[in-house]
Parts: structure tokens; C-alpha cells; sequence
């Protein structure tokens, strides 16, 4: 074993061995040295996989900390140009957001898709805590007619039927107000406050009537009309 230790040829692979072993030794705690002293920036970034289809919400963004001067050519850093968009494909988890991966309207609708408008008012909306991105439940309330006398009334009122659910799983592409302008501000959503932004929203708004504009199946299309003509609609949000 010590005259195998003693040629020449192993001697020098062990110093190669050695040597390499240094250098990436000395490589890794340098990397390590300028992580921690080099100057770092926050970079917008997917907080989670966000799947195509889908429309980016605040929810959807976040920022990861990164040496200064990692931020991607191209890639968009600015909110405003991201959230209420829709993705063409999947945008994984720390990945920077490029335009090439977001549609130009956050209206885009597949095959089988479409957008309507409908009333909403505080009661009906989630006290208008919603967003673009939500998934929501729309359901139709029969209204009960109204008669002139008491009797008559109780009984119309007696006759009530059950909520029924005439759009699942529904998108919310954006809020109206009654200005016929847009409740939802990109900025105020990457605020780790939201209830200032609300706030904002119902103040906003005023007594004004609004309009959600949801995305729902082309099957679901003939139904949701109806019920806006008959009665009341109330949304739901589901478990995002």
C-alpha cells in the first residue's frame, strides 16, 4: 500500500484531488462572503405556481431578495403591467414575470367561455372585498312580489324559493362603479394592508349601483341573463 502511495503518477492525482477540493472550498465561502455583503434588491416575482388562464391577482406576486443587479432584461417589475393580466402558461414559483407569458387583455375567453355584467351592491359582492382572479358562486333569490295588501304580501313572501346556483365557479375580471370605472387600483394590491384598499373601494363607489363582469361556462350563459331580469344575484367567493 505505501509504495502504491509512492509512485509518482498517484502522488500527483492526490494533489489534484487536494487542490480541487481547496479551490471549491475557497469558491463556496467567497459566493457566501458576497451574498452577505453585496448589496440586495427585491425582485417581483410568482409567490407560487400560477397556472395558464388564470388571472394574476396580488395574491399571485411577491418578492424574492436578490444580489443587486439579478433583475432578468425584459422581464416585467412594475405590478401595474402584471396584475389583472391572464397567463398563456404556467408561471412557476420565484420565476420573474415576462411579458410573452401574459394575454394583452384580461377579457381573453376560451371556447366555451364568456363574460357578462351583473348588478351588485355591498350585501351581494362580499362587502366588495373582491378582485380580479376571485372565484366566485353566483346564486339567483327569487324576489318576492310586492301586493298592496298585508295578507297578500306575507303569503307572496311565504312563497320565496331557495337560492339557486346558476354560475360555479365563476371569475371576476373586474368591478364597476357607477362612474362605469374600474374599483380595482394594481398599485394598493401589493399592499400588506388591504383593508385601506377596500375601504377605498366602497368609498368610491358611494350608493352608485355596480357591476361585477364575470367569466362563466357559454352553458351557464342563458340562465345568469334570466336571473339578472328576475331577481337578485349574490357571488360567493370561493376557496382561492
Amino acid at each position: 500500500m505505501i509504495r502504491f502511495f509512492k509512485k509518482p503518477i498517484v502522488r500527483r492525482l492526490l494533489l489534484l484531488i487536494i487542490a480541487l477540493a481547496i479551490a471549491g472550498y475557497s469558491t463556496w465561502q467567497l459566493q457566501a462572503y458576497l451574498s452577505q455583503t453585496r448589496p440586495q434588491e427585491q425582485v417581483l416575482a410568482a409567490k407560487h405556481d400560477i397556472p395558464g388562464f388564470k388571472v394574476i391577482t396580488s395574491s399571485d406576486l411577491g418578492y424574492v431578495t436578490k444580489p443587486e443587479g439579478s433583475k432578468t432584461e425584459g422581464a416585467l417589475h412594475n405590478p401595474k403591467e402584471i396584475i389583472g393580466k391572464v397567463t398563456k402558461m404556467t408561471i412557476f414559483r420565484g420565476e420573474e414575470i415576462f411579458p410573452q407569458k401574459l394575454a394583452k387583455s384580461p377579457l381573453i375567453l376560451r371556447e366555451y367561455e364568456r363574460a357578462i355584467g351583473i348588478p351588485v351592491d355591498v350585501i351581494r359582492a362580499v362587502g366588495m372585498s373582491l378582485e380580479p382572479g376571485n372565484h366566485v358562486d353566483a346564486y339567483w333569490m327569487q324576489v318576492a312580489e310586492e301586493t298592496k295588501l298585508p295578507s297578500q304580501q306575507q303569503a307572496a313572501e311565504e312563497t320565496v324559493k331557495e337560492a339557486e346556483m346558476i354560475a360555479e365557479d365563476a371569475v371576476i375580471l373586474d368591478m364597476l362603479g357607477g362612474n362605469n370605472e374600474s374599483l380595482f387600483n394594481p398599485i394598493s394590491q401589493l399592499a400588506k394592508d388591504k383593508s385601506e384598499q377596500r375601504q377605498q373601494v366602497k368609498s368610491s363607489s358611494g350608493n352608485a349601483p355596480n357591476v361585477a363582469i364575470l367569466k362563466i361556462k357559454n352553458s351557464e350563459t342563458k340562465g345568469t341573463v334570466t336571473a339578472v331580469e328576475k331577481g337578485r344575484i349574490y357571488l360567493v367567493k370561493r376557496r382561492q
